[in-house]
């Protein structure tokens, strides 16, 4: 469920750049999106017995058909390789760009904390909701204030299940989105630095 409420938000996201322009972005749209179909496939609901029929029609198809079976080994790649094909998108971003310079630096820099960012959270969530200080905050968060309701409400599941799932899925989001805009405000400080000292000072007193 995790994986299924980042990967559901990531491929809208993806697909809005495509349509902007971004063409290396449709890859890793179709492969979050496949990847969400596989993830609903696990859980016992209706959705996810309507994603094991739709994975059930696309595997016999793929056995009949040469295209089908194509196109699910491409999907497949790029299920398994979503964040090579990120990297990918930003190469064909920049060589797309007027500016190859300036668009290069500011790609590898948001990419770099983006990814920083997803390994953050993969690595300490679970250890930060679980520790002793973050439930005394839960407490005494669910005693008072305009969120009571909410945090009362989020004390008593103790971040688990679905509702744990779908905040860890928010939180890996937006750690995600903030590092990348971050990374990228970065790569354009940077990329102007270099431009405005690209080319040599002329008559420049020592």
């Amino acid at each position: 469920m995790f994986s299924a409420v980042a990967s559901t938000i990531f491929a809208a996201r993806n697909f809005d750049k495509t349509k902007n322009g971004e063409v290396g972005r449709s890859a890793v749209a179709l492969g979050q999106t496949a990847g969400v179909i596989q993830e609903v496939a696990k859980y016992d609901t209706f959705a996810s017995k309507t994603a094991r029929s739709a994975l059930s029609v696309f595997s016999e198809l793929a056995k009949e058909n040469k295209a089908f079976n194509v196109a699910g080994k491409v999907t497949k790649f790029a299920v398994d390789n979503i964040n090579p094909l990120i990297c990918v998108s930003g190469i064909i971003k920049t060589a797309k760009a007027d500016d190859k310079l300036s668009t290069g630096i500011t790609e590898t820099l948001a990419l770099t904390t983006m990814f920083a960012g997803e390994s953050f959270v993969k690595k300490y969530y679970d250890k930060a909701v679980n520790s002793k200080s973050f439930q005394n905050f839960l407490t005494k968060a669910s005693e008072k204030g305009l969120l009571k309701s909410l945090f009362k409400f989020i004390e008593k599941n103790k971040l688990s299940g679905k509702l744990g799932m779908i905040i860890k899925g928010l939180t890996f989001v937006s750690a995600s989105i903030s590092s990348y805009s971050a990374g990228e405000k970065i790569g354009k400080n940077i990329a102007q630095w270099v431009k405005d000292n690209d080319e040599p000072k002329i008559n420049q007193k020592v």
